[in-house]
């Protein structure tokens, strides 16, 4: 029971952020279940418009990410292996950096480059 009300408040919290409601994050639940639902945000090879959202301002304890890391037991490892990977991976560079995202993907392209 916890831990959807934590999901619920992770989801309100990116809806007044942003500004209006998180339907798809919504329906999502609705079909396949919050366990389901975090565990396919998470690994996607693309940041989560509501990670970016709270990234951006510099919430990331109030991440899906964050989530299953609190409730690891919860989740394959695999799972939260890749949310800790995400969280690792923008915090510090976001952090120490005040880029928008489109620059932080540059950086990090070409620093991926290098040889």
């Amino acid at each position: 029971m916890l831990f959807k009300k934590e999901v619920e408040r992770i989801i309100r919290r990116y809806e007044e952020l942003n500004g209006h409601p998180a339907t798809y994050t919504h329906d999502m639940i609705r079909s396949k279940g919050e366990i389901t639902t975090l565990s396919e945000l998470v690994t996607s090879s693309k940041h989560h418009k509501g990670f970016k959202v709270l990234l951006d301002n510099h919430q990331l304890d109030n991440t899906f990410e964050a989530l299953v890391v609190r409730f690891e037991s919860q989740f394959k490892p695999d799972i939260v292996a890749a949310a800790q990977f995400r969280l690792a991976e923008d915090f510090p560079a976001r952090k120490k950096i005040n880029l928008n995202q489109n620059y932080l993907y540059i950086l990090r392209y070409f620093i991926w480059a290098l040889p």
